[in-house]
């Protein structure tokens, strides 16, 4: 889904595509592709992977205790 973002945000309008491919994975890519290393990108997909590691744990944990 978060792949998908920029091609939603073209039907929504100008606001929330900007809003929308700011949050996009492929927007933060194509310039660590370029070669580009940015502080906003790397804080990108560091907050991208400790957000996804959260959720992780608190999965595990609400099965450990089922």
């Amino acid at each position: 889904m978060i792949w998908l973002l920029p091609a939603a945000g073209q039907i929504f309008g100008a606001p929330a595509s900007e809003i929308l491919n700011s949050l996009s994975l492929i927007s933060h890519q194509e310039n660590l592709v370029r070669g580009v290393l940015d502080s906003t990108d790397l804080l990108f997909y560091f907050s991208f992977i400790l957000g996804c590691l959260f959720l992780s744990v608190r999965s595990v944990e609400v099965y450990h205790w089922r």
